[in-house]
C-alpha cells in the first residue's frame, strides 16, 4: 500500500488539538478485475446501423434487477440479478426513425423502479412504454409521441398506486421545464401541473428520494421538489452545475448521492433529502459517476477515470489507479473507447465506452486499512490513545 491524499493538518498527541482527522491510504493496486466486454461495436463508424453504446442504468422489477444499455437508438436489457452474471434479455424494438443523417438519436430513458411504464426521448419524439405485468419486463405496448420540438429528456416516478411521467412536448404540455402527467396508459395521460424554476430549460433527467425528487435540467442544475399528494412544491436548487444531458452526473445509493459537476465532484448525505449535506468535495470538471455503497466511480473531462472507496465518505480512498491506465489492454478496445456512463449493481460496475459495453468486479477490493488500530482514523476522540 502507499498513502495518497495525505490532508493538511497538525497533529499533537499530548496537548494540542488534532485538527487532521482523516488520513487515508490507497487500496492496494491489483484489486479491480476486468470481466470482459459485454457488448461491441464492430468498428467506429458512427451509422444508425452500427450501434455505439451510451447510459446503462439499473432498475428493479418484482425482486430481480434489470440492467439497461442505451445502444443509440434502442434500450438492451440483461437481467443482473446475479450482478457477476448478467443473462441477456434482448433489445427494444421501438423504431423511432433519425432525424436526417443523425446517427444516434436515443437521448434519454427513465424506468422507475418497480414501474409498469417507461419513457425514451429521441431527436423526433418520445415513446411512452408499457412494460407488462408478467414475471419479467417485456416491450409490449407504446405510444410514440412526435414532434419537432427539440425533447431532451423525460423522467418517471411512482407514488402511491399512480404512476406519473415529467416531460415536454406532449399532448396537453402545460409550459415551463416539464408538465407533470399521471399515467393511464400509453395512450392516456392527464396533465396535473406546470414544472417552474428559475431561468430557461426543458427536463433532462431525475431521481425520487422519499418524498423528494431531484430533478436535472438542461440549464445543468439539479433542482429539488417536494410531494405533496399528486402536487411538487419547489424546495430549491442544489449548488453547482452539472453535465445533466442524459442524466448520468448524478447518482444515489444508500443515502448517498455524488454528483459530478462542472464545479468539481461532490458526495452529500442526502438520508434527509430534504436537506442535503455536502460530505466531501473533489476540484475539477467531471462528467459522469457511479455510485454503490462502498465505492465511487468518476469521469472528468478529459475522460480520466477514477475510483475510491466509500469505507470514510468524509474521505474517500483513492484505489488501484493503476487499473485505468491507457496502456493497459482491458482499457485498449477501439480508438473510440470514451466513458459514456457507468452504473452499479452490486459490486459489479458496468461501464459504457461508445465502442464496447464492459464490466469491471470490485469484489476484491476490501475496505482500506485504518493508519492507526485504535480507531483514530474515525475522528472519534474515544478512539485516541497515547502511548
Amino acid at each position: 500500500m502507499r498513502p495518497v491524499n495525505l490532508t493538511n493538518g497538525i497533529c499533537h498527541w499530548f496537548s494540542i488539538t488534532c485538527l487532521a482527522l482523516f488520513i487515508p491510504l490507497a487500496v492496494w493496486a491489483g484489486c479491480l478485475e476486468d470481466e470482459g466486454l459485454m457488448r461491441s461495436s464492430i468498428n467506429c463508424l458512427g451509422m444508425p446501423t452500427i450501434d455505439k453504446f451510451f447510459d446503462p442504468m439499473v432498475f428493479t422489477w418484482k425482486g430481480k434487477t434489470y440492467l439497461t444499455v442505451n445502444d443509440g437508438n434502442e434500450l438492451e436489457v440483461w437481467d443482473a440479478t446475479d450482478p457477476e452474471h448478467p443473462v441477456a434479455r434482448g433489445q427494444s424494438n421501438f423504431n423511432v426513425d433519425n432525424m436526417g443523417d443523425s446517427d444516434y438519436d436515443l437521448l434519454n430513458q427513465s424506468i422507475c423502479d418497480d414501474c409498469r411504464y417507461g419513457v425514451g426521448v429521441w431527436k423526433l419524439g418520445q415513446v411512452v412504454f408499457d412494460l407488462g405485468t408478467g414475471a419479467a419486463p417485456t416491450w409490449g405496448v407504446r405510444k410514440f409521441y412526435g414532434t419537432s420540438s427539440d425533447p431532451r429528456g423525460a423522467f418517471t416516478y411512482s407514488a402511491g398506486a399512480a404512476q406519473y411521467l415529467i416531460a415536454k412536448h406532449l399532448p396537453g404540455d402545460l409550459g415551463g421545464e416539464g408538465t407533470v402527467y399521471r399515467i393511464g396508459t400509453p395512450s392516456d395521460l392527464t396533465a396535473l401541473q406546470k414544472i417552474d424554476v428559475p431561468g430557461v430549460s426543458k427536463i433532462s433527467n431525475g431521481i425520487r428520494l422519499g418524498n423528494y425528487l431531484y430533478l436535472g435540467m438542461t440549464d445543468n442544475r439539479l433542482y429539488l421538489f417536494r410531494l405533496e399528494g399528486e402536487t411538487l412544491v419547489y424546495a430549491g436548487t442544489l449548488s453547482g452545475r452539472g453535465f445533466m444531458l442524459r442524466g448520468k452526473s448524478v447518482a444515489v445509493s444508500d443515502g448517498r448521492m455524488v454528483t459530478a459537476f462542472l464545479d468539481g465532484a461532490k458526495l452529500w448525505d442526502v438520508s434527509s433529502p430534504a436537506t442535503p449535506a455536502l460530505l466531501w468535495s473533489l476540484p475539477g470538471d467531471y462528467r459522469y459517476a457511479a455510485l454503490s455503497e462502498d465505492f465511487l466511480w468518476l469521469t472528468d473531462a478529459g475522460d480520466r477515470v477514477s475510483t475510491y472507496h466509500l469505507r470514510n465518505p468524509r474521505s474517500p480512498t483513492l484505489m488501484d489507479e493503476e487499473f485505468w491506465d491507457g496502456d493497459n489492454p482491458w482499457n485498449i478496445h477501439s480508438e473510440c473507447d470514451w466513458e459514456t456512463g457507468s452504473t452499479f449493481a452490486g459490486d459489479q460496475l458496468f461501464m459504457a465506452r461508445y465502442a464496447v459495453v464492459q464490466q469491471i468486479g470490485f469484489e476484491h477490493c476490501p475496505p482500506p486499512e485504518p493508519i492507526f488500530a485504535d480507531g483514530f482514523e474515525s475522528g472519534t476522540t474515544g478512539g485516541w490513545s497515547e502511548p
